[in-house]
């Protein structure tokens, strides 16, 4: 068999002939077999040509279909991720991280839902959220709007449900709510519930309502509503009427649920009713008069002390009735309490200790009605588990108009305890005030009402007594908690020149300082925090704290209030430690944790006066890394710097996270110029600075041709490594001149090496537990201007910032303290937010629950 290749010429093609030759047998010829290689392979072409046509024709069809199918396969799966996956994930959410927030978030409406199931899932949780935030401080955090929001969110649900007692409950939190209002405020509350509530809100309307309502209750019977709820609902109506003056209906109220406690033997709620009404008499009196005789006979000449008197005797009634005290005549605490004078056996007898703070208010006020200081005596010395402040309270009281043997023997008993104070007691009245003010200076818009917030409640709602202290954000104190008192004239000139851009956003160490400085003053003192921030804390990037020696700093020495002292130059031994010298003869060794810096002893302390003095006139920010040009004349001079990722000057202001924020004399207008270039967190790299003499000119200007000096300084909170090779940290100053119109200077050269980043993510949590180891008696209000400045809304940081900020308020509650994060939407609502720290008073604490 052979092939042999041929071109045809009828065709015009190349074409392959296959022959094969047979010979036949006895013969001698061969057959001869000829075949062209198309009739071989034709029938597999048009076999293979047909099967194409077939695998085209359905893959036309299939494909078309499988993209259609996929398209309705993905959307839907978007669909029933928004419908259903969507909506039960961040039910999970809500609910998983609720507790800690307060249950903040709302719960989302539902879109087109495709399961019924799921709809009511959502109706009941929107339900249950609502009782979640009922009477919960996480939630409204101090502001009263919102805890009005949720009680009428709560009031329609009871409602809703017809729960006659929940409506009744409601309705009196809602009254003793609107009665801590302030007037200011009560527009724009009727603004916001006017959907939810008819009518004015008067919180006696209210107040009255939830009276009508436990009298209902009461009188239909199976509602686990006793006359002790009419009385105590009594109570806060006769408030309210004591708020809007009307002392007669205050009377009727007020009698009438005395009477009711003291038929039922109810003696807590006329001792807590005793104490309340008194409290509102002696807001009614001038100070002075607070321990007269007044109330040494039956009929005091006063409806409300009258009511007070009839109030404490019914409740020692009551106790007598139930067997709790000795059945003797005498006034005397320890026969009409049944006491005895082994320390804390006598109340153990008397009452569930549960019970210790109602039997203690108690004490007070029959110590108050019948001028005798032994009711104070025996509680001190006989009830357990009152909370500090009671205690501080009563031993304080008890002390005054005692002699000195008494004294002794009430601080002898005290002295273990930690933040008492021996001695003379404090005046009668408010408690004093210690307040530390930790403020943002960092951006200007928000400093100017700021100051002037802070000067309108030095002026207006600080006693002599008080003591005040500013803290700048992330770099110390301005001054330290300090009397007003002989110093007010120093103090507010000291508040009025705070009014300078200066510092970090070092949040939760700042208020770590300001928490422990509270911390070391007595339970004597009311003590207050108020922050002012408008920025998540950026101390990961802002680099250790200066404590350089021969610095102020306030550090504690012994017991009592931080004092002012200086970093010694001998090194301790113990790196974790400095050395604080007090004065002569007295170096402590202390926790660097407890060493807190001023404002301004740190990178600033060695630096030019005049130059300092014009970076805070032009509102200069500083950084991890900073420079800042200083000349003297009214010319043009620039401020160049070459860095890994551009250069910074006047036509390029932001590069590679510097920012050229001072840039002066392009007007040729002053003879005092700065110019002044930062970094949040300086990167990596080489960089390169030089000065220019962009143009003479000005009434000041050095003639043409003239040379221009300068000083040129670099302040650095990480090593940086300088042209020689030595590595810098802190302030260095570099002196210069410029020549000629576009002359520049001589070039300076740093190096910024690899810095790790400081792990801060504990400070949130030591924040929560430096606030819970606070024993009472403390205010901390945050006054949050982020909706002012704006910053970087993406950022990561904003979740955990809110969530902390949860943290904080949730640990103050936990141990009885008062926490508010008021949020201020522009710079009027800042004024307002700190309107109403100095406005804040105590809650009477009538609320129900439900």
């Amino acid at each position: 068999t052979w092939v042999y290749a041929w071109h045809n010429p009828d065709t015009g093609e190349d074409e392959n002939w296959f022959y094969s030759f047979r010979p036949v047998s006895g013969t001698p010829y061969q057959l001869v077999l000829t075949a062209v290689d198309r009739e071989i392979h034709g029938a597999a072409i048009r076999l293979q040509d047909k099967l194409q046509t077939v695998i085209s024709t359905h893959l036309g069809t299939t494909i078309p279909i499988f993209i259609i199918a996929a398209l309705v396969s993905i959307r839907a799966t978007i669909w029933f991720n928004a419908r259903f996956v969507g909506p039960v994930q961040r039910l999970v959410g809500l609910f998983s991280r609720g507790e800690k927030s307060g249950y903040c978030d709302d719960v989302p409406d539902p879109k087109e839902p495709c399961a019924k199931e799921l709809t009511i899932v959502m109706s009941n949780f929107k339900k249950l959220v609502v009782g979640l935030r009922f009477g919960n401080p996480q939630f409204h955090q101090g502001d009263k709007l919102r805890e009005l929001r949720a009680l009428c969110d709560a009031k329609a649900l009871m409602e809703e449900t017809g729960n006659l007692r929940g409506i009744g409950v409601c309705l009196s939190n809602l009254g003793n709510c609107l009665r801590g209002l302030k007037d200011s405020k009560k527009l724009e509350a009727q603004q916001m519930l006017s959907g939810l509530v008819s009518g004015e809100l008067d919180p006696k309307e209210f107040l009255r309502l939830a009276v009508e309502n436990a009298r209902q209750l009461v009188a239909e019977g199976g509602w686990e509503v006793t006359t002790d709820t009419v009385g105590q609902r009594l109570l806060g109506l006769g408030l309210a009427y004591i708020d809007a003056k009307e002392i007669p209906k205050a009377e009727v109220c007020l009698r009438e649920a005395v009477q009711i406690h003291a038929e039922t033997g109810a003696w807590s709620n006329l001792a807590r009713l005793a104490s309340v009404v008194l409290g509102k008499v002696q807001a009614m009196r001038k100070p002075e008069s607070l321990w007269a005789k007044s109330f040494s006979s039956k009929e005091s000449g006063e409806p409300l002390a009258d009511i007070v008197l009839e109030a404490a005797d019914a409740a020692v009634t009551a106790l007598r009735a139930h067997g709790k005290v000795k059945d003797l005549e005498t006034n005397a605490a320890p026969v009409v309490l049944g006491a005895s004078n082994t320390s804390g056996q006598g109340a153990d007898r008397m009452v569930p200790s549960h019970q210790s703070a109602d039997l203690a208010r108690l004490c007070c006020v029959l110590s108050t009605v019948h001028f005798d200081k032994s009711f104070l005596h025996w509680a001190i010395d006989n009830l357990p588990n009152m909370d500090g402040k009671q205690l501080f309270d009563m031993a304080n009281d008890a002390k005054r108009d005692v002699d000195d043997v008494e004294m002794a023997r009430i601080d002898g008993f005290m002295k273990e305890i930690p933040g008492w104070t021996a001695g003379m007691p404090p005046p009668v009245g408010v408690a004093p005030k210690v307040i530390v003010f930790v403020i943002d200076r960092t951006w200007v818009p928000i400093l100017e009402v700021c100051i002037s917030s802070i000067r309108t409640i030095f002026t207006k709602y600080v006693d002599d007594a008080d003591h005040v202290g500013v803290y700048g954000l992330g770099e110390g104190w301005i001054f330290p908690p300090t009397q007003k008192g002989g110093n007010a004239k120093e103090l507010l000139s000291k508040i009025l020149d705070a009014q300078k851009c200066s510092g970090e956003c070092v949040l939760y160490r700042s208020i770590l300082d300001a928490v422990a400085c509270l911390g070391s003053y007595s339970m004597a003192f009311s003590r207050w925090l108020v922050v002012l921030t408008d920025l998540v804390d950026l101390e990961d990037v802002s680099g250790e704290r200066d404590l350089l020696a021969g610095s102020r700093v306030l550090a504690p020495n012994g017991n009592g209030p931080f004092e002012v002292g200086t970093i010694d130059e001998a090194p301790c031994n113990d790196a974790t430690k400095l050395n604080v010298d007090f004065g002569p003869q007295n170096v402590v060794e202390i926790p660097k944790s407890l060493v807190q810096p001023f404002a301004g002893e740190g990178l600033d302390a060695g630096m030019d006066p005049e130059l300092k003095r014009r970076l805070e006139k032009a509102g200069a920010r500083t950084g991890q890394v900073t420079l800042s040009l200083k000349w003297d004349t009214t010319d043009d001079l620039d401020l160049h710097v070459f860095t890994p990722a551009g250069e910074i000057s006047y036509s390029n202001k932001k590069v590679g996270g510097g920012w050229l924020d001072v840039d002066m004399n392009p007007d040729h207008q002053t003879n005092e110029p700065v110019e002044n270039v930062f970094w949040d967190q300086c990167p990596t790299g080489k960089y390169t600075v030089v000065v220019e003499n962009f143009s003479y000119g000005g009434p000041h200007s050095a003639r043409p041709g003239e040379p221009i000096n300068f000083s040129l300084v670099l302040r650095t909170k990480v090593p940086v490594r300088l042209m020689g090779g030595n590595m810098h940290k802190g302030l260095l100053t570099w002196a210069g001149t410029c020549i000629g119109s576009k002359g520049r200077s001589q070039t300076w050269e740093f190096t910024v090496p690899h810095t790790p980043t400081p792990d801060t993510s504990s400070r949130p949590k030591e924040v929560c537990k430096a606030l819970q180891s606070m024993p009472g008696n403390l205010t901390v209000a945050v006054v949050d201007s982020s909706k002012i400045s704006g910053w970087n809304p993406s950022s990561i940081r904003w979740p955990a910032f809110r969530s902390n900020m949860a943290s904080f308020m949730n640990a103050l509650a936990q141990c009885g303290n008062s926490g508010h994060h008021l949020q201020a939407d522009n710079l009027a609502g800042i004024q307002e937010k700190f309107d109403e720290v100095a406005a804040m008073l105590q809650d009477a604490g009538l609320d129900e629950h439900l």
